[in-house]
């Protein structure tokens, strides 16, 4: 178990965003990111369930040998679940009328996307990764759009106190640097170790990051209700 959480350092990151979020609820128990808690909880599980089956043979989802350190099933739904919730905070969050149209529809594709690529693709054995990269390009539009709404405002005082805007960033950042990571090691099969290694050590970092801003935006967080 130590040698588990030393190579998946970073749920630790993700326990004490949870805890954060937990404990600064109140002051955003009423607008769109409520949830925001429960979808941070959720990713930490799923990351802690993909590496036990990863790891040990006795936490699997299939009986056959081969396929006992699959984890690609959980992480199909956990893409659903987690878009779907930023899709859902982004429609309600940004003024754009045209752009909650955009929205509307880019979601729906992602949906449609999801559930095509899973008739063509076992969703227990591969990667739904056209889905992704539909939902991640949308994910980082209305991320984009978000953060130059709030700073086209005439007043910037509060900027930096807005726990959307730190999630967006993270989001950001995070999205444009793991979308193409997603679509090279899925045209490239036959990726050496040292490949992976570089692969794995850039995704990390962009989790570091992304964490890193959702616990600033946490911590310097004032009242947020939209």
């Amino acid at each position: 178990m130590l040698e588990l959480l030393k190579n998946n350092f970073f749920i630790v990151l993700y326990a004490l965003t949870w805890v954060l979020s937990i404990i600064k609820l109140p002051k955003y128990f009423d607008s769109t990111l409520k949830y925001f808690p429960i979808i941070i909880g959720y990713t930490m599980c799923t990351e802690i369930l993909g590496a036990l089956i990863y790891n040990f043979p006795d936490f699997t989802l299939f009986s056959e040998e081969k396929y006992t350190s699959y984890t690609l099933l959980i992480y199909n739904i956990y893409d659903l679940i987690f878009f779907s919730f930023f899709f859902y905070v982004y429609w309600k969050s940004i003024s754009n009328a045209q752009f909650k149209n955009v929205l509307k529809y880019g979601a729906l594709a992602f949906i449609l996307s999801l559930t095509i690529n899973a008739i063509f693709l076992n969703p227990m054995l591969y990667e739904l990764w056209y889905a992704y990269i539909i939902g991640s390009t949308i994910l980082i539009t209305a991320s984009i759009t978000y953060l130059r709404e709030q700073w086209s405002k005439v007043n910037r005082t509060h900027l930096t106190t807005n726990l959307l805007l730190w999630i967006s960033l993270g989001l950001l950042i995070f999205h444009l640097g793991y979308t193409p990571i997603t679509i090279y090691k899925n045209l490239n099969l036959d990726i050496t170790l040292a490949n992976y290694n570089n692969l794995r050590t850039i995704h990390i970092s962009l989790i570091v990051l992304m964490y890193t801003c959702f616990m600033i935006g946490l911590l310097k967080m004032r009242r947020f209700k939209l």
